[in-house]
């Protein structure tokens, strides 16, 4: 008895050890493909050149890197069975784009099979009797009828369009749609192709969005139906007489080769089963973060924020995490590190240390780590951050601390602030910069004691224009920061003026009456706009609350290129902590917000008019944006309803 009772806790002692190595399964690129066997293997593919496979969808993920991200993408994951696929996209082969990865070990090795054209496969599908469809930008469509072995270039109307969505049913009827406003539909597996009016061309809604390219997004035969997605809009159209009929609230679609169901995903994020004349059926709790769909056997897989969730036939829904295990061949995760010379790495809650490119165990941490991408290490302690909590670690001690962001900065005000620190800089590929007013403690005051820079040669420099700051205005500054951080503005707190608002409705009055496209001070990325609506929009800003108000404010700062720029003010106190509130952005807005109030590695955004008003009073030169009708343009594209 006693050694069954050993043997008993070896395996629970063991089991434990599993469970705790099982980590989330992460992927560089966002741009996730999802495909899913009859038997519910699952795979997916990305466009940094990752495929991950699983068994089930209880099942541990197996994760590999097919191509190299810098010169390939993968778009597509399509297979025939367990055992037979082929992963494609933009393939680079000795010059050429010309290739798909093949497999028939269920993923186990890979080999390149030549397609026989070049180009960007921008889109797959496939068959279980072995045939598959590959759409090639500007070359039109192959075709395989003997599992991606051997493919051979078909017919299809204007091969020079880029067409990017594809659909087949198992009566060789297709679809195919191009990135400007191309629709064409075989039903003789591209032995003749017939071009059909789009919703663009009969105008079943009206493009508003003049700068927007009128793509087809995507196509799809359910039964006796057409429908498409175009510049995100679902249409639907009878297939023996093409008119096409908006679905208001609809954002995507999925059906499968075998028109098993027929589902359709509403603006809320719900998934929405419907009959052959697209009545609802069942519809689902919200689904955050869809970034894929596919239908196999009448039931919906989404790839999503949460992993994998499953719609089965009865419109139950269930949701499955993407895990793996780490182990020796699935790579660490690189952490951001600071004032260390070390290269450190992560895998759950395991850190390893990089020494001549091999990764070497170091220690694990004491708490559960469900992302790495919030670590980060500065000297010997690793900071790990969670909505609620902020975990330290000393790496010599071994030692484990958990505080929170408000805590950190309630702490803070405890000591008295010694130097104050204005700064602006900018971070791209080719430069990085950083010029700095720095401010000391001197009795009543604080007084400019430097005015360095750091970085590539740049044009601009900052100026001081005060040679001395109240500490007065410095310690109230730093009261509003820490204790009345998550102060909301009103809508009288912006001081929009009258002029403000008319400019505002002109602006949009010459969005309207642009015919050709001309790059005006108002842009709208959305068709079937009610103008009339939109300007009383405008208005209905004079009044708005200020919940609203605030939980549109964050969105005011859009980044457009890869230079980031910035300005900010950082504050040291006795206690030697550092407290850092900073505006990042492409293009600023006249308010600067949001702000992030970082300390210690916990982090608050912030919307307090109080900042902006330090600003103005201690170095308003930072503050080079005055316009605030851009402002009054975004609150008014997302108060449109």
């Amino acid at each position: 008895m006693k050694k069954i009772l050993i043997v008993l806790l070896l395996l629970i002692h063991l089991s434990c050890q599993i469970i705790a190595q099982q980590i989330p399964l992460r992927f560089q690129s966002s741009a996730q493909k999802l495909y899913v066997l009859p038997d519910e293997q699952l795979i997916i593919c990305t466009k940094a050149g990752e495929v991950a496979m699983t068994d089930s969808l209880n099942g541990l993920w197996h994760f590999s890197q097919i191509a190299s991200p810098i010169s390939n993408t993968l778009d597509n994951a399509n297979f025939f069975n367990r055992d037979t696929g082929f992963v494609s996209g933009f393939i680079y082969n000795d010059r050429k784009y010309n290739i798909i990865y093949h497999t028939q070990n269920g993923g186990k090795s890979w080999s390149k099979v030549d397609f026989g054209t070049s180009g960007w496969a921008d889109c797959a599908w496939n068959l279980p009797n072995g045939e598959a469809w590959m759409t090639i930008g500007g070359e039109g469509v192959v075709y395989s009828k003997d599992y991606g072995f051997t493919w051979k270039k078909l017919a299809v109307y204007d091969a020079k369009q880029r067409y990017h969505t594809i659909f087949f049913n198992q009566q060789h009827e297709g679809m195919i749609g191009s990135v400007w406003n191309t629709i064409a539909y075989t039903k003789d597996n591209c032995y003749s192709w017939e071009k059909i009016p789009t919703p663009l061309d009969q105008q079943a809604y009206n493009k508003t969005d003049k700068s927007s390219r009128p793509t087809i997004n995507k196509v799809c035969i359910y039964k006796d139906l057409l429908l498409v997605i175009e510049e995100g809009m679902v249409f639907y159209t009878k297939k023996d007489s093409i008119h096409w009929k908006l679905l208001p609230d609809y954002i995507s679609f999925s059906s499968d080769a075998a028109n098993t169901a027929l589902y359709l995903i509403n603006s809320s994020q719900q998934v929405v089963k419907t009959d052959e004349q697209l009545q609802p059926l069942q519809t689902t709790a919200t689904i955050k973060g869809i970034s894929d769909l596919f239908t196999r056997n009448g039931q919906l897989f989404v790839l999503a924020n949460a992993g994998i969730c499953k719609v089965d036939t009865k419109g139950h829904l269930q949701q499955y995490p993407l895990q793996t295990i780490a182990t020796e061949d699935i790579a660490p995760s690189y952490i951001y590190t600071l004032n260390t010379d070390k290269i450190y790495g992560a895998k759950g809650n395991m850190i390893f240390i990089q020494t001549k490119e091999k990764w070497k165990y170091a220690f694990s941490l004491p708490f559960t780590v469900t992302t790495s991408e919030n670590i980060s290490i500065n000297k010997n302690t690793v900071v790990y951050t969670t909505p609620d909590s902020l975990y330290y670690y000393d790496i010599v001690k071994q030692t484990q601390t958990v505080t929170t962001t408000k805590d950190l900065l309630t702490s803070f005000i405890q000591h008295q602030v010694t130097t104050v620190i204005f700064s602006e800089g900018s971070n791209g590929c080719f430069h990085s910069y950083s010029d700095n007013l720095v401010y000391k403690s001197d009795h009543d005051v604080f007084v400019l004691a430097d005015n360095p820079s750091w970085g590539g040669k740049h044009t601009t420099s900052l100026k001081p224009e005060k040679e001395e700051l109240s500490r007065e205005k410095v310690a109230q500054f730093v009261k509003e920061v820490c204790l009345k951080y998550n102060r909301c503005p009103v809508i009288k707190d912006l001081e929009f003026s009258e002029a403000d608002y008319q400019k505002c409705k002109a602006d949009i009055k010459a969005y309207q009456n642009t015919t050709d496209g001309t790059k005006t001070d108002f842009y709208f990325h959305r068709n079937n706009i009610d103008f009339d609506k939109l300007l009383v929009t405008v208005d209905s800003i004079r009044t708005i609350d200020s919940i609203t108000l605030n939980n549109l404010l964050p969105d005011l700062n859009h980044f457009f290129s890869t230079t980031t720029n910035w300005i900010s003010v950082t504050l040291e106190n006795e206690a030697g902590n550092q407290l850092s509130v900073q505006c990042s952005y492409s293009k600023p807005n006249a308010f600067y917000i949001p702000w992030i109030i970082t300390i210690n590695g916990g982090k608050v955004a912030s919307t307090s008019p109080a900042i902006t008003a330090f600003f103005q009073y201690a170095c308003p030169s930072l503050l080079k944006e005055h316009n605030k009708v851009p402002v009054l343009h975004n609150l008014v594209r997302n108060l449109y309803k």
